[in-house]
């Protein structure tokens, strides 16, 4: 994300721009082994690496995921938290 306060925002948004390509998103997954956000890197790996981030079934993998659910009791987990940023 670029801030309001960027003293460089063109700068800041050629990174971004630069690290959302899918050659580069590929690099990131070879060093981290997290799944691209560019789909388009799939086109650079090879086929064992495409498999290893579920890659090759895509839909299938993704009816398996279990996503953020909302917190419950909201205003007592914010009252909480607050007290710990409060307390550091």
């Amino acid at each position: 994300m670029i801030t309001s306060a960027s003293e460089n925002k063109e700068l800041a948004q050629k990174f971004l721009e630069f690290m959302i390509q899918a050659q580069t998103q590929k690099k990131v997954a070879d060093v981290t082994g997290y799944t691209p956000a560019n789909p388009g890197a799939a086109q650079f790996m090879a086929d064992d690496q495409k498999k290893s981030l579920h890659l090759d079934d895509v839909d299938n993998y993704q009816k398996r995921l279990y996503f953020w659910q909302n917190v419950p009791r909201r205003e007592k987990y914010n009252e909480i938290w607050n007290e710990v940023k409060a307390a550091q």
